[in-house]
């Protein structure tokens, strides 16, 4: 435990505060020496493992003593009211190195994989992770909303790519690597939260998102399916489905899987799985689409090879291009556009 309070920040640039105060760490070295030590925090780091990696392998003549200079500089700026001569309490020099001395709540990385922990946690608890049923006990709606606060902010933690002074170092890289995996699922689990929440409109843009990015995996485009089958958009839900088989047969030469095979069935069926609402229970954000809730039956022309249509929508198209002024199709336009608005 250190006698100090220090924040230190590597999901970007690194970055240090003392009692909330921002540290200048000035020369670029100082900030990759600062890396080092967060990235290997559990352990000390040999002098010449050091010098090794802030100089690429080739280091100048006197690189042991630069080094030692930059050591007693990041503890002056790490421990500025220490005194002259006293042992410093943040940067030890032990036997087989040099340690950081941080606790796990001092470093942005070990609280951004906390929060993300407490949000897999709440994943793992549900029966189908692609369908999460909306909260109605007040209860279980604080405890959510609490999550999703928690998640969001851990979210905010980033400024950049992780370990970003330390550039394609192998160990960086690997967990570099680690935490941008962490982050897409910190924004799965605040995706999952949303829907159990009722906010199935700000969740299809997250998913949208997250699909163009990470288009091979599958739970996405099915927790994207379910987001939008909740704002009113079967059809689109099913076209979504139908550009997942597409893409995984391009790409891998392979079919979705078992759960996105039954997914697409049910979407069909209109089960209320996938809808998702207790009776008497609305979506908590207006939709721009369409009641959320209890949307309109939609009536579904199934082409082959699976791709459906909203037949409704399709007969407003075509009715747009063939109801000009004077046309007997004009009424008919006019009460579907009518009805579609109720």
């Amino acid at each position: 435990m250190t006698s100090v309070q220090i924040d230190l920040d590597v999901l970007g640039p690194s970055a240090a505060r003392v009692h909330d105060t921002p540290v200048p760490l000035g020369a670029p070295k100082l900030r990759s020496l600062l890396g080092l030590l967060v990235l290997s925090r559990d352990r000390p780091v040999p002098a010449s493992r050091l010098i090794d990696l802030l100089w690429h392998g080739a280091p100048p003549p006197g690189a042991g003593n630069t080094l030692q200079g930059y050591v007693a500089d990041l503890r002056r700026r790490l421990e500025p009211g220490r005194r002259a001569r006293s042992a410093s309490t943040v940067l030890l020099h032990e036997s087989g190195g040099y340690r950081l001395a941080a606790d796990a709540a001092d470093v942005d990385a070990d609280r951004f994989e906390s929060a993300v922990r407490a949000g897999r946690d709440h994943l793992e608890r549900l029966r189908d992770r692609m369908r999460p049923p909306l909260l109605t006990d007040s209860a279980a709606l604080a405890r959510a909303e609490q999550q999703r606060e928690d998640l969001a902010a851990a979210v905010r933690l980033w400024r950049g790519d992780a370990y970003a002074d330390l550039a394609d170092l192998p160990a960086a890289t690997a967990e570099r690597r680690r935490l941008d995996e962490l982050r897409v699922d910190a924004r799965v689990a605040a995706v999952v939260l949303d829907l159990s929440l009722g906010r199935s409109t700000r969740a299809v843009e997250v998913l949208e998102d997250l699909v163009e990015h990470h288009p091979l995996r599958e739970e996405l485009w099915g927790l994207w399916a379910v987001a939008l089958v909740r704002t009113g958009r079967q059809a689109h839900a099913l076209e979504v489905l139908d550009r997942l088989r597409r893409t995984l047969a391009h790409e891998l030469g392979i079919d979705p899987g078992p759960a996105v095979a039954t997914l697409h069935t049910d979407v069909l069926r209109q089960d209320p799985t996938v809808l998702g609402v207790a009776d008497g229970v609305r979506d908590t954000e207006r939709c721009t689409h369409g009641a959320c809730c209890h949307p309109a039956p939609v009536v579904l022309l199934v082409l082959p090879g699976g791709r459906a249509l909203d037949a409704r929508a399709a007969l407003r198209d075509l009715l747009v291009t063939n109801s000009g002024e004077g046309s007997p199709l004009r009424d008919v336009r006019d009460l579907l556009g009518r009805s579609s608005a109720t």
